[in-house]
């Protein structure tokens, strides 16, 4: 079962698709990383650095930056900034893109397991404990499972909830 918000950025252009990806991301690799080929960095906000890094080393570039994406689900922990300091030229565009033959999601969403029935309502219900949401460091608004949106329950079930 997901809780997602999805965003997905990929601009493709003719002459991207020649040029070979000069930052990589993927999600077992490590933010300390160059992002190189062999050495990918972890997430989409570590990639937005090297990005900002190469624009500044080499200000007259005139071929593509390309970000490429591996295969798989590239979650967002915070809102993904894009500014002018990534966004490069007419002549050097940054371009993201999802490895060859691949598809790549980005998703500002979170997944969330240890989903249970609750056979002891009578309905079963499927529940699922979540600390951060009762501690009031993460809430959220919208619940979708398996791509179709779910409607959160409504409590108390009946009536309101009055103050004594």
């Amino acid at each position: 079962m997901r809780v997602m918000t999805t965003f997905a950025a990929v601009v493709l252009l003719g002459s991207a698709a020649i040029h070979a990806a000069d930052i990589h991301v993927a999600g077992g690799g490590d933010d300390a990383a160059d992002g190189a080929a062999g050495r990918p960095a972890a997430t989409l906000a570590r990639a937005l650095e090297l990005v900002r890094d190469l624009r500044v080393a080499e200000p007259g570039r005139t071929t593509p930056l390309v970000v490429e994406l591996a295969a798989g689900r590239h979650e967002l922990a915070a809102p993904l900034v894009i500014g002018p300091e990534h966004s490069g030229t007419e002549a050097s565009p940054t371009v993201f893109r999802a490895a060859a033959g691949t598809t790549a999601e980005v998703s500002g969403g979170r997944v969330i397991t240890g989903w249970q029935v609750d056979r002891a309502s009578g309905s079963d219900r499927w529940t699922v404990h979540l600390p951060d949401v009762e501690s009031g460091d993460w809430s959220f608004m919208q619940l979708f499972v398996n791509g179709q949106r779910r409607f959160r329950p409504r409590l108390p079930a009946q009536g309101w909830f009055t103050i004594a």
